[in-house]
């Protein structure tokens, strides 16, 4: 898909981990931008749960791409 802005509408990202001991490097995640796509929307959703009203019965996301869908999905727990 495409964007706006020109790019591929892609994210990218990858998750490092490391030792707790050493901290030499231990794993690398080439997760292709799913942890940030995921992690993105779970903070969107979880700041509407906590600090929007309780009557709550709509809600909008303003964009489009991946990242829209993915707040679309975690923020139809807070609607419910």
């Amino acid at each position: 898909s495409k964007v706006a802005s020109g790019g591929g509408g892609q994210n990218s990202g990858l998750v490092l981990v490391f030792s707790q001991i050493t901290f030499a490097p231990l794993a690398i995640f080439l997760d292709g931008g799913y942890l940030t796509e995921l992690r993105t929307a779970a903070a969107g959703a979880l700041a509407a749960k906590e600090f929007a009203p309780s009557s709550l019965s709509h809600i909008a996301v303003i964009g489009c791409g991946i990242q829209a869908r993915w707040q679309l999905r975690l923020l139809k727990s807070v609607v419910a």
